[in-house]
């Protein structure tokens, strides 16, 4: 439900089937995977601007309105995640995975040393855009978009719907590609279980970079960044590894991924097995995290 975010073409636009350029390929959430049609939905709600600083705001919200401009409005957060409480976390946190039990046990298992001692891990990261995911026509920036300011400090490229919106960052004037997308998250939980939060890597190497067929994105498709840490284990960030994270171990080996853990030995799995004296912290809802956070400094 919209609340401080006034959509006003969606009001021309309600009823209309939802255009395939908004989900680029993405699945479908489970409360939808069965409807046949998917109709954009104008909200039923009105929207006024209230306070010196003009703030839409929905009617639900009457106080609210009241105190417009002592408020703050981000409307530049960006997620992955297509459903609503992974998406709540990632705007929160910056990053969701780490709530996540399997992923605790998968560091568990791997900072108890069962795997032995970590001699490598792949790291799986989801390959670039060869091809463009819109219209690569060169067109005038929309009447509501400040283009100059969405730029920043950027290098301004002329305005293409195929390198705006979600697909900022296929171009490295603007973002990072898929690398930088994906690397916060299942490198993330490599470090974690190698107790290197607060470290890095000695030596990077990058190989085996391809580029886009399109001109319109310049961020690399396929890649490989091979980094090697003090103590000597290694860390390999590949497109060709299984998206997700591996630990190998000279005894074994572990490797979790959203919604899957696996392991070579299914012991280590079972809930009701101890793994040892250490215990990755429990952080079951990063979202109440924040807010608990918040309340402390009230």
């Amino acid at each position: 439900m919209d609340l401080f975010d006034y959509k006003p073409k969606m009001e021309a636009l309600h009823g209309e089937q939802l255009p395939d350029s908004v989900r680029n390929g993405q699945r479908l959430t489970g409360m939808t995977a069965n409807q046949s049609s998917f109709p954009l939905a104008n909200s039923f709600f009105k929207f006024n601007q209230h306070g010196k600083s003009g703030a839409w705001i929905s009617e639900l919200m009457p106080h609210t309105a009241k105190i417009a401009d002592e408020l703050c409005f981000i409307k530049s957060m960006h997620t992955e995640a297509i459903n609503h409480d992974p998406a709540i976390t990632f705007f929160q946190t910056g990053s969701q995975q780490r709530s996540y039990a399997n992923f605790r046990r998968g560091v568990e298992i791997v900072r108890n040393g069962l795997i032995g001692k970590v001699t490598r891990v792949e790291v799986g990261l989801p390959a670039g855009h060869e091809d463009s995911l819109d219209s690569e026509d060169v067109t005038t920036p929309p009447a509501n978009l400040n283009y100059d300011a969405w730029c920043g400090p950027s290098e301004k490229l002329p305005f293409i719907h195929a390198r705006h919106h979600r697909n900022w960052r296929w171009h490295l004037a603007y973002g990072g590609g898929q690398l930088m997308d994906w690397i916060g998250h299942h490198n993330d939980i490599a470090h974690w279980g190698l107790g290197l939060d607060k470290t890095g890597p000695v030596e990077v190497e990058s190989i085996g970079w391809t580029k886009p067929k399109t001109p319109i994105y310049n961020a690399p498709v396929d890649f490989a960044v091979h980094s090697r840490y003090a103590g000597g284990v290694s860390i390999e960030i590949s497109t060709k590894h299984t998206k997700g994270t591996k630990w190998i171990g000279t005894d074994g080996w572990v490797y979790v991924n959203r919604g899957t853990i696996e392991a070579s030995n299914n012991d280590w799995l079972r809930a009701e097995n101890s793994l040892g004296k250490y215990r990755a912290y429990a952080s079951d809802d990063h979202t109440r995290n924040f807010l608990e956070l918040s309340l402390i400094h009230i």
